[in-house]
């Protein structure tokens, strides 16, 4: 800009107004979501993150997880409000690693079914994992028709996790689910000025849209248990 700016010949001014810190500071992780009807306090918890590294405008990192995860929750409440919660969080500092131990800690109580998050750009998704034990129920059988014709396929190893802000609730037991999208371009450009909203491919990005939504409203509308499938399936522990 500034460049351009030159370019004309005027003379240029510039104020700067430095707000950089190397002490702790306040951000914020905003929530909403859709209630649910027949069990409110069962929740499918889905989600991207607001900040973004400073020389570009976040747009794939994590502006279009943000969206994703947006667009899927009102998809899959647009018709009828489902059956269990579905709560959409957007982490205000991933990229510092602080909201996840806040989150977690927030929500420990919560009664959340299973949890993932979009931070992988917006192109077209190709795989999901699902939490261990889950994948040939009735639930996720459909699941798994319902994406197909879109290309998006059930993985055979079971989600170890997905996304950083996420990472302290799996570890304390919260079933995950995993949305792979293809990353060939992802990493050409994230963290880095050229992260700018031209990179966003919009069928791509509705593929991946639908494959989250398609998702929070079979779980949503289920009885599916992912704590008890995954304890169903945990190995057993060594004696003491």
């Amino acid at each position: 800009l500034i460049d351009h700016l030159a370019a004309r010949g005027a003379p240029i001014r510039l104020r700067l107004k430095l707000a950089s810190t190397s002490e702790p500071a306040t951000a914020w992780t905003v929530e909403g979501e859709i209630k649910g009807t027949e069990h409110p306090d069962q929740i499918i918890q889905v989600g991207g993150h607001l900040d973004s590294w400073d020389p570009g405008t976040g747009s794939i990192d994590d502006g279009a997880g943000m969206a994703i995860a947006v667009a899927a929750a009102k998809i899959a409440g647009a018709q009828n409000p489902p059956k269990r919660t579905i709560r959409v969080a957007l982490f205000g500092a991933e990229e510092m690693d602080f909201a996840r131990p806040a989150f977690a800690k927030a929500h420990a109580a919560d009664n959340i079914v299973v949890i993932g998050e979009s931070d992988i750009g917006s192109d077209r998704a190709w795989e999901v994992q699902l939490p261990a034990g889950s994948a040939n129920t009735p639930e996720m059988l459909d699941y798994a028709a319902a994406v197909a014709p879109i290309g998006v396929v059930v993985g055979r190893d079971p989600s170890r996790g997905s996304g950083d802000d996420t990472a302290d609730l799996v570890k304390a037991g919260v079933p995950a689910f995993a949305v792979h999208q293809d990353a060939s371009r992802y990493f050409d450009w994230h963290h880095s000025s050229e992260d700018t909203l031209d990179k966003v491919d919009p069928a791509q990005l509705n593929q991946a849209v639908a494959t989250w939504a398609s998702f929070l409203y079979v779980a949503a509308n289920s009885d599916i248990d992912f704590r008890a499938l995954m304890a169903a399936t945990a190995p057993p522990k060594p004696a003491p």
